[in-house]
């Protein structure tokens, strides 16, 4: 059976998870995950079809390539799980991942595993530095970028998420309430009343 990346089940109920994000930038110990048998079929599909890709087998965070394919409505993947309230904040130690049968670890230490692995490659390229790079020395560099270019896509992402939810908080007591919005407004640095929604920025957006 093919090995896959992203999913798992909790420790103690056994409801299946597909892990959007293995841990909060600002609280490592709690994931975002998606129950996938809580969707209706074709946006079961849309999802697995995405974990499913080869973008994602080959990513350690699934959100980043959710943020560029979409559902078969059009909407965005990511985008539209936020929407619908299927993004589950749980502790990393209550999820057990399992790429394939009798091959499973908790979320939790695998976090702290890549964490190691990152920290050692990044302390490898502080140590070499000013020598000639060799191709070994290449890769790990490269490793090191990718890990923290990842955490700052992690945390613009999740500001993304919360500023779109604040967004639509804002015109939901509008309507209730016309003009509420003028009487609690900020002096300065808050959006135009009609600014679109904060759009998850991707570099390329293909079909789930």
């Amino acid at each position: 059976m093919t090995e896959l990346k992203h999913l798992g089940y909790d420790a103690n109920t056994k409801r299946k998870y597909v892990v959007v994000f293995r841990q909060l930038p600002e609280d490592s110990t709690n994931a975002l995950v998606v129950e996938p048998d809580g969707l209706t079929d074709r946006y079961h599909d849309g999802l697995m079809g995405a974990v499913e890709s080869a973008e994602s087998q080959q990513t350690n965070n699934l959100y980043e390539v959710l943020n560029r394919k979409l559902f078969f409505d059009g909407e965005n993947i990511l985008q539209a799980l936020h929407t619908m309230k299927k993004l589950k904040k749980i502790s990393t130690a209550d999820v057990v991942l399992a790429p394939s049968p009798g091959q499973e670890v908790s979320l939790e230490h695998y976090n702290k595993a890549l964490a190691t692995t990152t920290a050692t490659a990044t302390a490898t390229v502080t140590e070499e530095v000013g020598t000639v790079a060799k191709p070994s020395d290449s890769t790990t560099t490269e490793k090191a970028v990718a890990e923290s270019s990842g955490q700052a896509k992690n945390l613009i992402i999740q500001a993304q998420l919360l500023e779109e939810d604040a967004r639509r908080k804002r015109q939901e007591a509008e309507e209730i309430q016309p003009g509420v919005n003028e009487s609690t407004k900020r002096p300065r640095g808050r959006p135009k009343k009609d600014a679109p929604a904060a759009p998850l920025k991707a570099t390329e957006t293909t079909d789930a």
